[in-house]
């Protein structure tokens, strides 16, 4: 026997393994199989697939290679109709062959033509057609024989042919109907009816050409391309459904309703078919609708919803009622209980139990749309009291990845309908999860007048106010005039009663108002660490704790923060409140930025931005996440990668927010770079005015008078001078050394002359104690530029070293200002060894590696004189002081190698 042709795929997982063809290959395979059996050879095509990918389409093209390569061609179609009368196919079919060899009286002898055999169908055969056709692939023919054979399921022979191939029919991909679009519309017209062909057709090659066969060019809407692709494939299935026998289709009806969650032997029950089980079963198996008949669920999604679309209204509900009964009295999980139930009108006492089950498990398992469904059913059934407050709480946390202002609306009404004393859990959890998207004038509204209603128990009431005041901080007020001079006291802010709050909520604002204001850093640490201990995270709320991290983090307690967050995340995990979880990891991309860490706060915010989609994010918190992405890339020195960034549109007509204020500020930080300033100024100006009205006026929240005194320098300085000393005055009253510092630094680049050394070297004095390793290294590295100015190119070398091996214990690479600085002090090294004879050259280099002047002596054969005039010549020449200088002024290494 010859070996058989196999085609790439996956390996079938018996001995004689089957390679299946890809679908781009099918029509290559069986020209190859025409071409052997008209060669004298034989061979067997078997198409594996379900309905509606193209079996019979492929017999088609089958049958014309064969035509055309002189084969004789017989065509067989089985089909389930009337099935008793066709039980003889099989002789009819044996007849033909016979038939086709024999000969008529007169016609000349000689060799028959090739025989090319194609039976459609096959699964629909009798079992003495498939016996024959099974014989028939093992036993010798007496010419060529070409063997088609097409069908679903297990029912295709085994065939053993001296050439083989085995085709696997799927529905086409996204890419395959993308190219039958092309082909139908042109590349300017495609695009936009992608989604609705994929959705409307299913990949079903034969709905889709339909489709595109009643939609000729130009392209229609995609909303027509859809309806009219949904009648084609109502059609199709219409016509499938009317070659099967009646109780066939109950059985698939039934299978449709079961959807996989339900046995064979309940969708039995339920389609009430008088028939014997394992008859039943292997006529279900015989459609190939099927995934598993042991399970029964129509295969494609599209053909379920079109069989029990095709029924009528009341038909179908009544075979929802009867599955949800069989389901009850059988124990069915709430969760597929719930999906049958939404079908139905029952609204029995149990029914909104039962949909809430399972609206809350299709959350959990990450379809946020089939639990919107299923939790409005439980609503609209009457869920009450406690049942009913926890209904609207699993709702609004569903919507909150599929429609963000229908979330919205549904936590401002747990906290506006859930009354009761006894039903803190959800309006807590309610006001939380405002708090934490970001929080609004809304929901501080709704807090406020939560907390203020006299059925809420005390301890609830301080918590809600606690969440109100986080909620109130992060909106600015509109309309209020920029002041860009003089930092804002805090005459006006409430004070905090006494004693302190120990309420967490209330210590998160409490600690948050002290540092947006930039007072009292002890206090507002202690505050801090209360909403931060263990068992208020793990008992209360988790916007609170998240506020305290924060706090610790412009504080520079980084240690403290890091600990919190741990606590948060998996609190956060352990309850399901993925908003918590994306801004908690959020946070720590924050704080890697902040130490000067970019690739930690790089893959942080990769890892965030996986846990939680774009998407996924409220828009009054889309913005931080932009914004922190767009300031890592900036200080990674990725200005184009900041460009695209911004330039991607964000949701609008939402109120402005803190995160809002973070992308102004980073908007304006990429104009910097590039050089624009007139609208950095405008972006940082705007930010400003936003934050001032929110009364956050610490440099430590957001630095934005520096970099505005920057953009205004060489057109205002006298304005970027009084910038400058406020953001100054309030960062060392809050006392951060790595803010202090950075404004030193920004002070310094902002201003020319001698004061610029001066707040260079504060820059670096103060940031040598901070957690900003990247700062500090970008102070050092300014100051060997000033010190290079100013002559003290030795000095400056020793800071400019010094600064280099801050930014590579820290893991970061050189900046393109250290390499430029670095290029300077280079080409200095090249220019002052020029000064040098080539006899005070020698000397120096000598000297510079450390060797005395009489080993120089010797080394050279000069006089122990001579050595010394050379070198005292050299040090005047080069403008240094003495030896200890001169490997520096010579731009050696640390190995007596030039770094130029």
């Amino acid at each position: 026997m010859s070996p058989q042709h196999r085609a790439p795929g996956p390996a079938d997982p018996d001995g004689d393994r089957v390679r299946l063809v890809e679908r781009a290959a099918e029509s290559a395979a069986l020209r190859e199989a025409v071409r052997q059996v008209a060669g004298g050879g034989s061979a067997t095509v078997v198409v594996h697939g379900p309905p509606g990918t193209g079996r019979s389409a492929l017999l088609t093209e089958a049958a014309e290679l064969a035509r055309d390569a002189r084969l004789q061609v017989i065509t067989v179609r089985c089909a389930p109709a009337d099935r008793e009368r066709r039980y003889g196919i099989a002789g009819d079919v044996v007849t033909a062959v016979r038939g086709a060899g024999a000969r008529s009286a007169g016609e000349p002898s000689g060799p028959q033509p090739p025989l090319a055999l194609l039976v459609d169908d096959t699964q629909w055969a009798d079992p003495h057609s498939q016996r024959w056709a099974h014989a028939l692939t093992r036993r010798p023919v007496d010419r060529p024989l070409l063997l088609v054979l097409t069908g679903h399921g297990p029912v295709l022979p085994t065939v053993r042919a001296a050439a083989r191939y085995e085709l696997a029919l799927r529905p086409l991909s996204r890419n395959g109907v993308r190219t039958l679009l092309i082909e139908a519309y042109g590349e300017r017209s495609y695009r936009p009816l992608v989604p609705a062909a994929v959705a409307a057709t299913g990949g079903n090659p034969a709905v889709l050409r339909a489709t595109l066969h009643r939609c000729p060019a130009p392209a229609p809407a995609a909303g027509e391309l859809g309806a009219v692709a949904d009648q084609v494939g109502r059609d199709q299935v219409r016509r499938a459904l009317a070659a099967l026998p009646a109780q066939l289709i109950a059985l698939l009806r039934a299978s449709a309703v079961g959807s996989g969650d339900l046995s064979f032997r309940q969708v039995y029950e339920i389609a009430e078919v008088p028939s014997s089980c394992e008859r039943a079963r292997a006529e279900l198996a015989h459609t190939g609708l099927l995934d598993d008949p042991a399970r029964p669920r129509v295969r494609d999604p599209l053909m379920a919803d079109r069989i029990l679309g095709l029924m009528d209204g009341a038909e179908r509900r009544e075979l929802y009622v009867r599955a949800v009964r069989l389901g009850r009295r059988d124990g069915a999980p709430a969760p597929v209980l719930g999906r049958l139930v939404s079908h139905t009108r029952l609204t029995e006492a149990w029914v909104p139990r039962i949909l809430h089950a399972a609206g809350a498990h299709a959350r959990r398992s990450g379809d946020p749309g089939g639990a919107v469904a299923l939790l409005e059913r439980a609503v609209d059934r009457g869920a009450t009291g406690a049942l009913r407050a926890e209904v609207l709480l699993e709702l609004a946390m569903a919507q909150t990845y599929v429609r963000p202002e229908a979330a919205d609306r549904g936590f401002h009404r747990v906290l506006a309908e859930v009354t009761e004393p006894e039903l803190s859990g959800p309006r807590l959890i309610a006001a939380d999860v405002l708090a934490l998207r970001g929080g609004g004038r809304a929901a501080a509204c709704a807090l406020a007048s939560a907390g203020g209603r006299d059925t809420v128990p005390e301890a609830e009431r301080r918590t809600l106010l606690g969440l109100h005041g986080l909620s109130a901080a992060e909106q600015p007020t509109a309309g209020q005039a920029f002041a860009p001079t003089g930092p804002v006291a805090p005459g006006g802010a409430r004070t905090e009663p006494a004693p302190p709050p120990t309420d967490p909520a209330q210590a998160a604002a409490a600690a948050w108002r002290r540092c947006a204001l930039g007072t009292e850093p002890h206090e507002a640490r202690r505050l801090a660490a209360v909403a931060l201990t263990r068992a208020a995270v793990a008992a209360g709320p988790l916007a609170p704790g998240l506020a305290a991290v924060r706090v610790m983090a412009v504080a520079e307690d980084m240690d403290a923060a890091r600990a919190g967050l741990d606590l948060i995340e998996a609190e956060a995990r352990r309850r399901g409140v993925r908003p918590a979880v994306g801004l908690a990891m959020l946070t720590r991309a924050e704080l890697a930025l902040r130490c000067g860490d970019l690739p930690r706060a790089r893959a942080r915010l990769a890892e965030t931005v996986i846990e939680v989609p774009g998407a996924h994010w409220h828009p009054r918190e889309l913005p931080r996440l932009t914004a922190l992405g767009v300031l890592v890339d900036l200080e990674s020195g990725l200005v184009d990668r900041a460009e695209s960034a911004l330039a991607a549109p964000l949701p609008d007509g939402h109120e402005y927010s803190l995160g809002w204020t973070e992308l102004l500020f980073a908007r304006g930080l990429l104009e910097l770079c590039t050089g624009r300033t007139s609208e950095a100024t405008t972006h940082l100006r705007e930010c400003g005015r936003l934050l001032l009205n929110a009364g956050c006026t610490n440099p430590a929240v957001m630095p934005w008078r520096s970099h505005l005194a920057l953009a205004q320098a060489a057109t205002d300085p006298e304005s970027a001078t009084r910038l400058l000393a406020d953001e100054l005055a309030t960062a060392r009253a809050w006392g951060a050394s790595g803010t202090v510092g950075a404004v030193y630094l920004r002070t310094a680049l902002a201003l020319p002359g001698p004061a610029a050394a001066r707040h260079l070297r504060n820059a670096v004095r103060v940031l040598a104690g901070s957690p900003a390793r990247a700062r500090y290294a970008q102070a050092k590295v300014e100051l060997a530029a000033v010190l290079l100015d100013d002559g003290q190119p030795a000095n400056g070398r020793r800071v400019l070293r010094e600064a280099m091996e801050t930014l590579r214990v820290g893991g970061g690479r050189p900046t393109p200002r250290a390499d430029e600085v670095a290029a300077r002090y280079a080409a200095l090294a090249r220019t002052a060894q020029v000064r040098l004879t080539a006899a005070q050259l020698r000397v120096a280099l000598f000297a510079a590696e450390g060797l005395p002047n009489k080993a120089i002596a010797q080394a050279l054969s000069i006089s122990l004189r001579a050595v010394e005039l050379h070198l005292t010549n050299s040090y005047r020449a080069l403008g240094i002081s003495g030896r200890a200088d001169l490997a520096a002024a010579l731009g050696l290494g640390d190995g007596g190698t030039p770094t130029g």
